[in-house]
């Protein structure tokens, strides 16, 4: 009996164990989970992809959108302003979106610098995923083409999916990629800590008086 004890005792443990490694992924509020649209990825964290996805939608819609929320319109206006590099992701981020960027950084092998820009590691199972389930289209056999022949960057893409925003609507695999490649890997060189930090200072106010000490000295 006291070598069975000992024995479920070991297990438990080891169980627990593995639980607490499963994942370390942060605990954020993932106010998105009611709308998981990223199923089919054999990912544990299909939540926080989700919710990077739903994310960068809500700040895209926020600051490229119209009156009607048209995400091809804002999709059209994001990759002009990645092509021009006229983006400003320190005002786009939203808070929700800066405690989803901490939690992918905790992703391990999810992007890869080239020493100066993050982009997503191509080899990532995450990449083979969205290959496998975006819509069937001329983009995906040139999306599929590009990883066959270790050709994938956004020099070789950038062109041609400014050309798939009505896909982007309903291929939410492709737009995953476009949120990870375009939207979160770059801001990862940004420390909003000091972007905010700076913001807070008040540029129009006067400067404390200094104090005469020299009172009693002729001049």
């Amino acid at each position: 009996m006291k070598f069975k004890l000992v024995t479920l005792s070991v297990i438990l443990s080891f169980t627990l164990f593995n639980c607490k490694q499963e994942s370390s992924t942060p605990d954020i509020p993932l106010i998105y989970a009611n709308r998981n649209e990223i199923k089919l990825c054999n990912s544990k964290d299909s939540l926080l992809l989700n919710e990077a996805l739903q994310s960068f939608e809500t700040d895209l819609l926020d600051t490229y959108g119209d009156e009607k929320k048209n995400s091809n319109r804002a999709y059209t206006q994001f990759f002009n302003a990645v092509r021009t590099k006229r983006i400003d992701y320190t005002t786009m981020a939203s808070d929700h979106t800066k405690e989803v960027l901490g939690a992918l950084k905790t992703q391990q092998g999810l992007w890869v610098t080239d020493g100066t820009e993050y982009h997503l590691d191509y080899n990532n199972p995450i990449v083979e995923c969205v290959s496998t389930n975006m819509t069937e289209s001329g983009f995906k056999t040139t999306f599929k083409a590009l990883l066959d022949t270790n050709s994938m960057s956004y020099r070789m893409y950038g062109e041609a999916i400014r050309k798939q925003t009505t896909m982007l609507n309903k291929d939410k695999y492709l737009a995953l990629f476009v949120a990870l490649d375009m939207y979160y890997a770059k801001m990862l060189n940004i420390d909003f800590s000091k972007v905010e930090a700076a913001s807070n200072v008040d540029f129009n106010q006067t400067p404390p008086k200094q104090e005469d000490n020299h009172e009693g000295h002729n001049h």
